[in-house]
């Protein structure tokens, strides 16, 4: 029924406060755009996600295989260079050995060799006693370092190497002894220095954008070459070092280590093949090596968010052109619940939203004929309250005027006509009146209308009454309560008849109760149909009276329908005329036995909506 549904969304505008919650659950269009995006955002996160974390796998795994192969590769590069020296030690030995040249022919060889390939500072022919045959430097006094040691491993048929050393102007050099043979036994050696500052510019040369860097260590895991020659020139062991134990142990890989105070870094190795059992390291740091993934990461992230931005302009967009003929609908059930039957909205499809609106139609058309067909009854019901109000008056006068021709001179009947005649006019007029009050608006003088003042005059006025009635009258206001829009005048009529009826209903007395309050929220009104929260005053006034059965509450502000004997029933009719014209609503509250409420809103600034245009 309609005051009731009226009734309960006043009650849920009373409570409603604004929250992000309460916006969310009361439009569809939020509903189905946060289900469309879900269903769109979600997968495609989720794909996002995978392929981002897929490509950052491979994006790792091509940058680890890069830094392996500079590793393989400048391993490979560093043991030709430290073998070349050994190959052609050997091919020189064996042609020693199978021309069995003279100590003069082999110092010939000797400095050709070392005039050919100035690696070798110094070379040295010993015979098997460790005799000096020959020398690359004649006239010098060869200073080949630990000669017993190597003359005892190359005796055992093995080839000798040194550490790794430095000389006094700070140049690498490494020993090397290589055995020649004659008939399978040893008939000399052949022993040199090397200088491996080439070996040197090798690693100098590995760089690797601005962080990258190469070093090698010997086999027994000292640092034997490092862009950094303070380091070298320290001897450092380094064994403990994750990258240089594992490629001592001849294992190729790559990890990532941290360093303190220098970060993250990403380090390849790999063993150098042959005599030298050294290996290579190559170390970058991850944030330079990983700059690629960094950008991918930043492109992916921003194409990602691009997409699911993209997604949700999309949905809401989607989801509020689905929802707008549902917006047009609940506005048009707004404007059918507060009677407006000629107003009409289309929409132009085929779907099921189409077919809704024109069932709209057809229950609109229904509505208005049952309006129409309710104001015939209740033209009828008026017909016959009236019929019944004016008939004892119409009788009296009647009866009067058909006795005065014959009982004119009769002074009796003269003084009984001059006291029911005007008696029985008055009632007559008094039932126009009010019926004028009903058909016809109020021209209303709007002005500012205080409301503390406004009650205090009606206390005032029916203090006498409530207080011959036993009825006390309470008025409970908020601090501050503000004036309203309004005519002061016909807020007055309306209180008043509220209050009439309020001790009317409470003949063995009681109290009466008045609740004012500033609260912000809607108002069910035709012209703020479209506002969705303005700043109003509730009012509620309360008696503790007789109460009205609840079949009743519904046509308690019909028209000449009343639960009181001898009433019109048209005050609250014209009570509820009053307060629409003020842009506000009223409904009513009741159980028999438990009194009666009117519940009032009215806006504070009603001439700011036009209310009163």
């Amino acid at each position: 029924m309609i005051v009731s549904t009226e009734l309960e969304e006043i009650k849920q505008n009373r409570t409603f406060r604004f929250s992000p919650w309460n916006w969310f659950t009361s439009h569809i269009s939020a509903k189905l755009a946060l289900a469309m995006i879900l269903v769109v955002v979600i997968p495609l996160s989720g794909l996002g996600i995978v392929l981002t974390l897929a490509a950052e796998k491979a994006v790792k795994a091509s940058v680890q295989r890069d830094h392996q192969e500079i590793a393989k590769r400048t391993a490979h590069e560093v043991g030709l260079f430290v073998e070349r020296p050994l190959e052609l030690l050997e091919s020189t030995g064996a042609m020693i050995a199978i021309n069995q040249t003279d100590p003069w022919k082999q110092e010939t060889v000797l400095v050709e060799l070392s005039v050919m390939f100035p690696i070798f500072e110094e070379v040295v022919s010993v015979d098997a006693s460790g005799k000096v045959l020959a020398t690359s430097n004649p006239g010098k006094e060869p200073v080949f370092n630990k000669r017993a040691e190597a003359l005892k491993r190359v005796l055992q048929k093995d080839t000798y190497t040194s550490e790794v050393y430095l000389s006094n102007d700070y140049l690498p050099y490494l020993d090397v002894g290589i055995p020649y043979f004659q008939q399978g036994k040893v008939s000399g050696a052949l022993l040199a220095r090397i200088n491996l500052r080439g070996m040197w510019d090798i690693i100098d040369g590995i760089r690797i954008g601005e962080t990258g860097r190469a070093f090698l260590v010997s086999k027994n895991g000292i640092l034997i070459a490092h862009p950094d020659k303070k380091k070298v020139l320290l001897n450092l062991d380094i064994t403990q070092n994750a990258a240089v134990s594992q490629v001592l142990a001849r294992k190729t890989g790559t990890l990532e280590e941290g360093k303190d105070k220098e970060g993250q870094w990403l380090v390849s190795y790999a063993p150098i093949s042959g005599e030298f059992e050294w290996g290579i390291v190559i170390e970058q740091k991850t944030d330079e090596a990983y700059a690629l993934l960094k950008v991918m990461l930043w492109s992916t992230a921003s194409a990602g968010f691009l997409a699911i931005l993209v997604a949700v302009i999309v949905s809401i967009l989607a989801s509020r052109r689905v929802v707008q003929p549902v917006h047009v609908l609940e506005f048009w059930s707004r404007r059918i619940s507060l009677g407006d039957f000629d107003y009409l909205a289309m929409h132009r499809t085929r779907d099921e939203l189409g077919r809704l609106f024109i069932a709209f139609k057809r229950m609109r058309d229904r509505l208005r004929e049952a309006r129409e067909q309710e104001y015939l009854a209740m033209l009828g019901t008026a017909s016959t309250a009236l019929a019944h109000k004016i008939k004892n008056s119409i009788v009296s006068l009647k009866t009067l005027a058909d006795l005065f021709p014959s009982r004119r001179a009769d002074l009796e009947f003269l003084n009984q006509f001059e006291a029911e005649f005007p008696n029985s006019v008055g009632h007559l007029e008094k039932i126009l009146k009010q019926l004028s009050k009903v058909a016809s608006e109020y021209a209303l003088t709007p002005a500012p209308v205080d409301l503390a003042e406004l009650f205090g005059k009606l206390e005032k006025k029916f203090r006498e009454v409530s207080e011959k009635k036993k009825v006390k009258f309470r008025i409970f206001s908020e601090d501050g309560m503000s004036s309203i829009d309004g005519d002061g005048e016909r807020l007055a009529d309306v209180f008043e008849n509220l209050i009439v009826n309020a001790l009317e209903a409470m003949p063995d007395g009681g109290e009466l109760t008045f609740h004012l309050r500033k609260k912000h929220g809607r108002i069910f009104h035709p012209k703020l149909i479209n506002e969705t929260a303005i700043d109003y005053v509730e009012i509620k006034v309360k008696d503790s009276g007789e109460g009205i059965p609840k079949e009743k509450l519904e046509e308690v502000f019909r028209p000449f329908v009343t639960t009181k004997r001898g009433g019109m029933g048209i005050g609250l009719t014209i009570v509820k005329k009053i307060i629409h014209q003020h842009g506000g609503t009223i409904q009513i509250e009741s159980e028999p036995g438990q009194g009666t409420t009117f519940i009032i809103l009215l806006p504070l600034t009603a001439s700011k909506y036009g209310i009163f245009k």
